[in-house]
């Protein structure tokens, strides 16, 4: 997927839009009709659209899609849910995460915010869907959000074996940062 960056209007422009008191009434509503014919990018809404455009051609090539993120908006809200099921994608939280009154996914919010969309064709193989307490997967003031699907599923593999960090090979030649490494591993 490739990531576009959208930029607002620069001050350049804006500035050229200006209306001064000196301007004659024929300049100030020319200005006035270029102001109007502007748009000005809104970032968050560039950046969703684009993610969008994205995924319905990826959803085309039979690809399997998961997105996850801090939304910032109730991901249990028809608005949001409407957005992501025109691409085909489902919300996970939404369905295996009741709506209950007082769950939320941010420490000082009042909503779940943090959302899992997966590609329809994907929705079948997911086990379950849930979230931890504050503070017990890592040290933020959201949740962790966790997802368990079938690897078989996914993969398109029997079996695959996922080394624990306490066994895997580090490469460093380094005695000082080899032994720290070995003694957080071993702390968690």
């Amino acid at each position: 997927m490739s990531y576009l960056t959208y930029q607002l209007l620069n001050s350049k422009a804006l500035k050229e839009c200006e209306i001064n008191e000196n301007d004659g009434d024929k300049e100030r509503k020319a200005k006035e009709d270029k102001r109007r014919t502007m748009k000005l990018i809104n970032p968050r809404h560039a950046v969703l659209d684009a993610l969008l455009q994205n995924i319905k051609t990826d959803i085309k090539e039979k690809m399997l899609i998961i997105v996850l993120g801090d939304f910032n908006k109730d991901v249990y809200s028809d608005a949001l849910n409407d957005t992501f099921n025109q691409v085909g994608m489902s919300n996970v939280v939404k369905e295996f995460v009741p709506d209950k009154e007082g769950i939320r996914s941010y420490n000082r919010g009042s909503k779940v915010i943090d959302g899992i969309w997966v590609s329809c064709s994907l929705l079948p193989h997911v086990a379950k869907v849930g979230m931890a307490t504050f503070r017990t997967v890592m040290n933020s003031d959201h949740r962790g959000i966790f997802m368990d699907v079938d690897l078989k599923h996914i993969l398109d593999a029997p079996h695959m074996e996922f080394t624990t960090m306490q066994f895997r090979r580090l490469q460093c030649s380094m005695p000082k940062r080899k032994e720290t490494y070995c003694n957080k591993v071993n702390f968690y």
